[in-house]
C-alpha cells in the first residue's frame, strides 16, 4: 500500500506537470493564432475601404476622370474565358478605370507598403472580364491564377442568394515553401445591382504566424472542406485534417494517435482555419527527466519497501508461524494424550462447564450424571470449595472425581480426573470433600435418583 502510495503520488506529480506545460504550449500557440488572426481581419478591412472606393469611382467615374491626369494608364479588361468579348466593356468603363486607376496609383504610393498588396483586380460581372491594377512587379503565374480564380467565381456564383453578399477568400501556394498568395474577392453594389467584383492579392508567409522565439511547430492553413491549402511543416511533416475538430471553430487537445498536440482555430471572417500542431517530442522534453527520476525513485522505493517487508517477514511473521505452528503440535499432543488416558480425563470451562476436551471414557463418566448433578458439579468447580468429588449415579456407579484449575487456550478450566468402580448403596448422590492433599473434611451429599 505505501508502494503503491507512492506511486499515486508520483503519477498525480506528472501529471500536473504535463497539465502545466500542455497549458503553456496552448497559450504560445494562441498568441500565433491571434497573429494570423490580425493578419486576415487586415485584409478584411482593406477590403471594405477599397470596395467602399470602388464603388464610388464606378459610380461618379466621368465627373472625376474629367478633373484628374489625361496621360493616367488605363488597364484594359482581360477576358477570363475564351469566348469572353472585353472590347465592348473597355470602352464602355474606359471613365470608371481612369477614375479608379488615378485612385490606385495614390494607393501603391502610400499605402502599398503597409498593407503589403500585390495587385487589384476588378471583374465585370456580366461578361467576366478582369482588368489588372499591378502594384508592385511580381511575377503571376497567370495561367494557374486565372484557373483559381475561375472556380471561385463559380463558386460565388452557385451559393445561395443569401451568401453572395460574403467575401471570398482562398490561398495559393507559391513556389517556396511556405510562402503563397492570399486572394480576397467581395462583390461591389450599385442601385443593389452586381455591377464588378474588387479583388486583391498579397504575398503570404507563413513564418509570419509565429511570435518570436516559438516552439518548433508545424502551420497549416485549411479551406471549409478541410483541404490543406499552404502549410510550413516541421520534421512531422503535414498534418491531416479531422472531423472531430474541423466542426469547431476553436479546440485544442491531441490528435488521433497522440502524435501532436494541436490548436485549431477558424480565421474569421473567412472560412479558412489555421492549425498549429507540436509533437509529443516536445510537449514530453521538460518533464521527460522528471519521468524518468519518477520511474527510478518508484522502483528503489519498492525495492526497499520489500526488503523492509522480508526483514520484517523474518522478526515477527516467521516467528509467529513458529509459535502457531508449535501450538497446533501441542494441541495435537495434548489431545492424544487425553485420548490414550487409562482413566476419564475431561477439560470443562469453569465459567459454563461446557466439555472441551474430553476422551470416551470421560465422556461415558459424565453421562451416567443428571442435569442436577452437573449442574452442582459445577458449582463446585466453579467456586474452588474442594478439588475431590465422590458420586453416586442412578446405576450405583461410585465416581471419584478429582480436579485442578488451569488455563488452557486462553480461558480458565478445570481438567478433571474420573474414575468409578460398582458399589450398593440404598441411596444415590454426589458428595465433595477435600483430596487427598487437602485433609479431611465432611462429605457433601446430593440425591440422585435411583433405579427404582
Amino acid at each position: 500500500m505505501l508502494w503503491l502510495l507512492i506511486a499515486f503520488v508520483s503519477v498525480f506529480y506528472i501529471v500536473n506537470a504535463l497539465h502545466e506545460r500542455e497549458a503553456e504550449i496552448h497559450q504560445e500557440l494562441n498568441l500565433n493564432a491571434d497573429q494570423a488572426q490580425r493578419y486576415i481581419q487586415r485584409t478584411a478591412d482593406v477590403m471594405k475601404e477599397l470596395k467602399y472606393v470602388a464603388g464610388n469611382r464606378l459610380s461618379a467615374g466621368d465627373a472625376v476622370a474629367q478633373g484628374q491626369n489625361g496621360d493616367m494608364a488605363v488597364p484594359n479588361f482581360e477576358p477570363l474565358y475564351p469566348d469572353s468579348d472585353c472590347s465592348a466593356m473597355s470602352a464602355t468603363w474606359r471613365n470608371s478605370l481612369q477614375s479608379l486607376a488615378w485612385f490606385m496609383r495614390y494607393w501603391r504610393d502610400n499605402f502599398t507598403a503597409a498593407y503589403d498588396l500585390n495587385r487589384i483586380f476588378l471583374i465585370g460581372s456580366d461578361n467576366l472580364c478582369m482588368a489588372n491594377f499591378g502594384l508592385r512587379d511580381v511575377p503571376i503565374e497567370r495561367d494557374q491564377a486565372l484557373k483559381v480564380l475561375h472556380q471561385r467565381i463559380e463558386q460565388y456564383r452557385n451559393a445561395p442568394q443569401n451568401e453572395r453578399g460574403n467575401n471570398l477568400f482562398w490561398i495559393s501556394q507559391g513556389v517556396r515553401p511556405g510562402v503563397g498568395y492570399f486572394y480576397a474577392l467581395t462583390p461591389v453594389y450599385m442601385a443593389n445591382r452586381l455591377q464588378a467584383m474588387l479583388g486583391v492579392e498579397q504575398t503570404i508567409r507563413m513564418e509570419s504566424f509565429f511570435t518570436p522565439g516559438s516552439l518548433p511547430m508545424s502551420v497549416t492553413i485549411f479551406d471549409d472542406n478541410g483541404q490543406p491549402l499552404i502549410s510550413l511543416a516541421g520534421a512531422e511533416g503535414k498534418i491531416q485534417s479531422e472531423a472531430k475538430w474541423m466542426q469547431e471553430r476553436m479546440w485544442f487537445g491531441y490528435s488521433s494517435g497522440f502524435r501532436e498536440l494541436v490548436l485549431k482555430k477558424s480565421l474569421s471572417p473567412s472560412s479558412l482555419s489555421i492549425v498549429y500542431s507540436v509533437s509529443v517530442d516536445q510537449v514530453l522534453e521538460r518533464i521527460r527527466m522528471l519521468i524518468i527520476n519518477a520511474i527510478v525513485l518508484n522502483i528503489l522505493s519498492g525495492a526497499m519497501l520489500f526488503a523492509l517487508a522480508r526483514m520484517y517477514e523474518r522478526r515477527i511473521f516467521i516467528p509467529a508461524e513458529n509459535d502457531a505452528q508449535r501450538l497446533e503440535e501441542h494441541e495435537q499432543f495434548n489431545r492424544k494424550i487425553v485420548a490414550s488416558a487409562p482413566v476419564g480425563i475431561c477439560i470443562l470451562r469453569t465459567a459454563d462447564g461446557t466439555n472441551i476436551l474430553s476422551n470416551e471414557l470421560a465422556h461415558n463418566y459424565l453421562n451416567m450424571l443428571t442435569h442436577e448433578d452437573r449442574q452442582r458439579l459445577t458449582q463446585i468447580i466453579c467456586g474452588q470449595q474442594v478439588n475431590f468429588v465422590d458420586v453416586l449415579t442412578s446405576n450405583h456407579t461410585n465416581l471419584q472425581i478429582s480436579f485442578v484449575h488451569s488455563r488452557y487456550r486462553n480461558e480458565n478450566v478445570a481438567i478433571l480426573r474420573a474414575g468409578g468402580r460398582f458399589r450398593p448403596r440404598e441411596n444415590g448422590g454426589v458428595a465433595a470433600g477435600d483430596g487427598p492433599g487437602g485433609g479431611a473434611g465432611q462429605p457433601v451429599e446430593i440425591d440422585v435418583p435411583g433405579d427404582g
